[in-house]
């Protein structure tokens, strides 16, 4: 969603003092300052295959189009028991994009962003998308370095913890191919805030009837299960295969031909079941 809202940012933020939040991997060119864990000589080199990291290759240099530079790049625990090393209301924009997912205390993270900012953006995936069996990789739900279920109310920000028992189950999953039919405003929270935001974790120990209330209310076609399960088998298949480094055309053909009977079974099977 950030490259549908990075127009509208940009024009609230003008020629604003604006701080990136947690941007490592990719922090926003635009920003005059970013707060990170890591290093400013080591930002976007998780993506960036130019560079050998295990020769101690390093980006020491500004890249063009970045308005912050190492000065302005501060090396900072965003959810120490420090405060961040701002005055209050220092920012006119803050920018905190598919990161509060990710941090042991979001809910610190939030309370300093409104302590220095008095404007902001905030990003992070839907709780539906960390559902999702098969986003990332085949078997599991979700993305594995998250750590909270997040969820937009209004103007507030909900996070729940993601427990480890997502994908064992249909009743706590969302099946892949669901996804398909879901919009890309529902696959994000993206939260406008001025001035203030509400934030709050929600605690509770109804973990697995909880789970299952939530995709229950989805409504989710049985179809989509039997169709995602095959598909799922398959990339199991695949993975293992690809393991292995096997590679002979024979394997790989009969490998397709028996995923593509599994899924033309389920879908008469489901076929079968609705005519009835």
């Amino acid at each position: 969603m950030w490259t549908v809202n990075e127009a509208r940012v940009n024009a609230l933020v003008g020629d604003g003092l604006v701080l990136d939040v947690g941007g490592w991997t990719n922090p926003w060119p635009r920003a005059d300052y970013v707060i990170d864990l890591l290093p400013y000589e080591t930002r976007t080199l998780a993506h960036d295959l130019s560079f050998d990291i295990s020769k101690g290759e390093l980006l020491h240099h500004q890249k063009p189009g970045e308005r912050f530079s190492k000065r302005t790049w501060i090396v900072h625990d965003i959810c120490g028991d420090q405060p961040w090393p701002f005055p209050d209301k220092t920012f006119d924009f803050i920018v905190c994009s598919q990161m509060l997912e990710d941090v042991r205390d979001p809910i610190r993270a939030c309370a300093e962003m409104i302590r220095v900012g008095k404007a902001g953006y905030i990003e992070t995936p839907s709780r539906l998308m960390e559902h999702v069996r098969g986003i990332e990789r085949a078997g599991m739900a979700g993305y594995c370095h998250h750590r909270w279920l997040v969820e937009l109310e209004g103007s507030t920000l909900s996070f729940r913890h993601k427990p480890h028992f997502l994908h064992t189950r249909s009743r706590y999953y969302v099946p892949l191919r669901h996804l398909q039919q879901v919009s890309e405003q529902r696959r994000y929270n993206c939260l406008f805030w001025t001035d203030t935001f509400s934030h709050r974790e929600v605690l509770g120990y109804e973990f697995y009837s909880e789970a299952e209330a939530f995709v229950r209310a989805l409504g989710i076609a049985r179809a989509d299960y039997l169709s995602s399960a095959a598909i799922d088998a398959y990339r199991q298949v695949r993975a293992r295969l690809l393991r292995r480094r096997v590679a002979e055309d024979r394997r790989w053909n009969d490998l397709f031909a028996l995923s593509q009977s599994i899924i033309d079974s389920e879908r008469s099977l489901v076929s079968s079941r609705s005519s009835r």
